[in-house]
């Protein structure tokens, strides 16, 4: 299927000479048939053709195997790949697929495999289970997380140290070999200076800048950057499971009230004893009312050098489909960015400039209560995003536990019965 009018072949029959002479117009429709009725069993796709078309097991179908998606080239953008990557994880669907992704064993490529793991996560589809729609390990790629982070600024600091004359300067990070190239060693010193040529070394420690200007280095700096990388994060990751603090795979259900929405439905019902699967329906209310918001004001004050910016802030042009201007709450990030919070629980980080530009700050405390009660109450009844025809601050989440094997996650143990 790729998405464009093929020529026909000079065979003297007039026909395409791919599928019975079928139209080329339709040629990409009979094809998708063919592999959803199980006449054909592989589907080759171009990225012109990875728009607006569904290949996954669908329950109403011939063909519901478990989809394998071979992604053989990443695009630049991780929204393409999702793109991508949706035609085959949709709704009413019998099993997950599989994601393979094919990287080179160029370091510098997990750039983009972290940005398209980070969105597969992100996805509404995977709530509840961050590997729900990959059915296979794609958070090995998903390095920009809490563990990656510290795993970088342990990274940084040593390098830093080998820099300084330290113990680390006579060490040396081990490069993998690469195809028909010889496994070599390169030195802290030499890996150190190549990051501070890229501007890495000696700033804050990011793992999204950090794999971008990766890009920027000699192939041999690029493996051995991420070989001392992930060796650090191994050891953070087990450092942190011999704490106990190393949480990642679970998501917790947030919210400033979570309660039972419906009772408990039985989904089946196992051969063993206490064999049974339950969903729960939860309804998590993500407000955030006026006294947490003042909270938090208070909290972001009380910090050391707070910025005079932290505090209520107004649109200085009216909300969607109202006539009133929304009210959020400011506070300092970093020097320059500041995270905004509003009534209904969202958060969205801007600039500055871009906040003095959209809103303007409010003096008085007993106006900003007023008018962010108000947005409060009304999120609760009804969404504030025009006909956009989504909740924007209750929700309903769905847990599912088998039986005596039951994970408690924050705000959920108080909704379920005492014998759990």
């Amino acid at each position: 299927m790729l998405g464009v009018d093929l020529r026909r072949q000079g065979d003297g029959s007039g026909g395409d000479g791919t599928n019975n002479n079928v139209a080329s117009d339709k040629l990409n429709l009979k094809e998708r048939d063919d592999f959803m009725q199980g006449f054909k069993l592989v589907a080759i796709i171009s990225e012109a053709a990875s728009t607006g078309i569904s290949l996954q097991a669908d329950k109403r179908v011939a063909n519901r195997r478990r989809r394998v998606h071979i992604t053989a080239e990443l695009p630049w953008s991780a929204e393409k790949a999702i793109q991508q990557m949706g035609r085959t994880h949709r709704s009413n669907q019998r099993s997950a697929p599989e994601y393979k992704l094919v990287v080179t064993d160029c370091a510098g490529e997990w750039r983009f495999a972290a940005s398209v793991a980070k969105r597969l996560q992100c996805l509404g589809a995977l709530r509840g289970d961050r590997r729900a729609a990959s059915a296979s390990d794609l958070s090995a790629y998903d390095l920009d997380t809490k563990m990656g982070h510290k795993a970088l600024e342990a990274m940084y600091a040593q390098l830093a140290q080998a820099e300084r004359g330290g113990a680390a300067a006579t060490m040396s990070v081990l490069v993998p070999a690469a195809g028909a190239s010889p496994a070599l060693r390169v030195s802290y010193l030499q890996l150190a200076a190549a990051l501070r040529h890229m501007e890495l070394l000696g700033e804050k420690a990011e793992v999204k800048r950090f794999l971008n200007r990766l890009l920027g280095l000699p192939v041999v700096m690029q493996s051995a950057g991420m070989a001392l990388f992930q060796q650090k994060l191994a050891e953070v990751i087990l450092a942190a499971k011999a704490r106990g603090q190393y949480d990642e795979g679970v998501l917790a259900v947030k919210g400033s009230s979570i309660t039972a929405a419906r009772p408990a439905m039985y989904l089946q019902v196992g051969h063993q004893e206490n064999a049974q699967m339950r969903l729960h329906s939860l309804k998590v209310d993500r407000g955030l009312s006026w006294t947490m918001a003042l909270a938090r004001l208070r909290e972001a004050q009380s910090v050391a050098g707070g910025s005079p910016h932290n505090g209520f802030w107004r649109m200085r042009s009216a909300w969607i489909g109202s006539g009133t201007q929304l009210i959020a709450l400011a506070t300092k990030v970093t020097e320059y960015s500041y995270l905004l919070h509003r009534p209904w629980g969202s958060t969205t980080r801007m600039s500055l400039s871009d906040l003095q530009a959209k809103y303007c700050l409010v003096r008085s405390e007993i106006e900003a209560e007023q008018c962010w009660t108000a947005f409060y109450t009304a999120s609760a009844a009804h969404c504030l995003h025009g006909a956009k025809g989504r909740d924007c601050r209750l929700e309903i989440d769905m847990v599912v536990d088998t039986g005596p094997c039951v994970v408690v996650v924050q705000g959920v143990a108080v909704c379920w019965p005492a014998r759990w």
